[in-house]
């Protein structure tokens, strides 16, 4: 809105005329249904779906999952994704285009035709199972699919992508001597990752934190397929009052407050961002 405004002062009608049929666009398709749905929720009859959600120990140990399950997904995609980046840096340029194939692949085939195929590797009698049957690890097939480990599994692979191309922006900016240098001065890994490598990629850490974090929240196939729907999360409850209940005003209002949830989300990483900078700043 503010670059809305500065343009018009600055005199750039002709960028506002551009772009205001993909704003209308975006108005009329996301935003007006958005503040329908809200509205819906405050009518006389549904605004105490709030209250029964607020009170129910049901609704929020089911968002305290969907927030755990998030996290979690959030911290293994960093903890693979952050060496990735700085591995794919190192290669090559015909290494690096392998290397985003092979990342970005994933992104071009349906996340339904993903889920069905962690279905197969996680099966009963699945590749998984058999290999770790053949070299005698296990004697019975371990139950993989249907449980949370199978959710995520699946999120982490599917996920992966948003992280590692933030981090990879970041980390490909690095001037390498400054790294020599630090080693020159004594600095060790630790050292070298902790006050050097972190600190230079804080925005591409952040930004794919934020994106993983988010769209893990909104997740509903994975629960829905890997999970067996044995993994409660808020999607599924949305579909479940929506779908089977037609109970269309307590969907409306947990997605009210999922939306919500995803936005303190984002308040929260932007402070965690401005917090973290300011302290490079003054270091």
């Amino acid at each position: 809105m503010n670059a809305l405004v500065s343009s018009i002062r600055g005199g750039s009608l002709g960028s506002v005329l551009l772009i205001s049929p993909a704003m209308a666009l975006l108005v009329l398709l996301f935003f007006y249904p958005l503040v329908m749905l809200f509205l819906t929720t405050l009518e006389p009859g549904n605004i105490q779906n709030y209250a029964n959600v607020v009170g129910s120990d049901t609704y929020m140990r089911v968002f305290l999952n969907t927030l755990r399950l998030a996290a979690i997904v959030t911290v293994i995609d960093l903890l693979i994704a952050y060496p990735l980046a700085f591995y794919i840096c190192r290669l090559t340029s015909s290494g690096r285009a392998i290397a985003f194939f092979l990342l970005l692949i994933p992104l071009w085939t349906s996340q339904l035709v993903r889920t069905y195929a962690w279905m197969v590797l996680l099966g009963r009698n699945g590749p998984i199972n058999g290999a770790l049957m053949s070299l005698d690890i296990i004697d019975t097939p371990l139950r993989l699919s249907n449980s949370e480990f199978a959710v995520v599994i699946g999120m982490v692979h599917i996920l992966l992508p948003y992280m590692v191309l933030p981090i990879y922006s970041s980390a490909s900016k690095i001037d390498r001597s400054l790294v020599e240098a630090s080693r020159g001065l004594g600095a060790g890994p630790v050292s070298i990752l902790t006050r050097v490598l972190i600190p230079l990629t804080i925005h591409g850490v952040l930004a794919g934190v934020s994106l993983v974090l988010v769209l893990s929240l909104g997740v509903f196939i994975m629960p829905a397929l890997l999970g067996g729907g044995r993994v409660p999360v808020i999607p599924l409850l949305i579909e479940q009052q929506a779908g089977s209940f037609l109970n269309w005003a307590m969907a409306g209002t947990l997605s009210v407050i999922l939306l919500l949830m995803v936005l303190v989300v984002f308040w929260l990483i932007k402070l965690a961002t401005k917090l973290l900078v300011r302290g490079r700043l003054n270091a």
